[in-house]
């Protein structure tokens, strides 16, 4: 089997996951014609997955380069905000000094276990190993008052990590 045929094979496989999700069990791929829950923005870019010409599905960083173009259904906050953390190591020191500086006011829109799991993480590597400092402690603070009292445990060091953060600001400080 080609590289082609087994591409268009997983983006088939890919649409009928996002049926799925939208409108749950999939009963069988005649159903696929109907669109039901499908968001209107998702609709043209999940309509190409499933096409009945598999030579016509898009590969997948073409699907995903136009589902994230302006106005689309991948072009937003949540999105963007994880493939900001995915390459975070990647990035400029000030561009991601802006990032958790503008984070507090984005960070209502995102789940619960989002934050508390992959910002947070990345909150405490920021500060720890890319001299994020000060910067990062709004979006902790914001994703402390989240937690409940046992979660706490489950993050681990956070609290002698923010006596660091305030032991380093204040001599920074002074």
């Amino acid at each position: 089997m080609s590289l082609r045929a087994s591409r268009s094979r997983d983006m088939w496989g890919l649409g009928c996951l996002m049926w799925e999700v939208y409108n749950g069990e999939l009963p069988g791929p005649e159903k696929l014609k109907a669109i039901k829950s499908i968001p209107k923005t998702l609709v043209p870019h999940w309509a190409s997955l499933v096409s009945a010409k598999p030579m016509s599905r898009p590969a997948p960083e073409k699907f995903i380069a136009n589902a994230r173009q302006q106005g689309n259904y991948l072009c937003n906050r949540f999105v963007d905000t994880n493939l900001f953390l995915e390459e975070i190591t990647l990035k400029e020191k000030e561009d991601t000094i802006n990032f958790f500086k503008a984070l507090p006011e984005v960070m209502d829109q995102f789940p619960k276990a989002f934050c508390v799991h992959k910002i947070l993480p990345q909150l405490l590597n920021a500060f720890q190993y890319a001299g994020a400092g000060s910067q990062v402690l709004a979006p902790l603070l914001k994703i402390g008052k989240q937690l409940e009292p046992d979660e706490f445990q489950v993050v681990g060091l956070l609290g002698c990590w923010v006596v660091g953060l305030l032991g380093c600001w204040v001599l920074v400080s002074s």
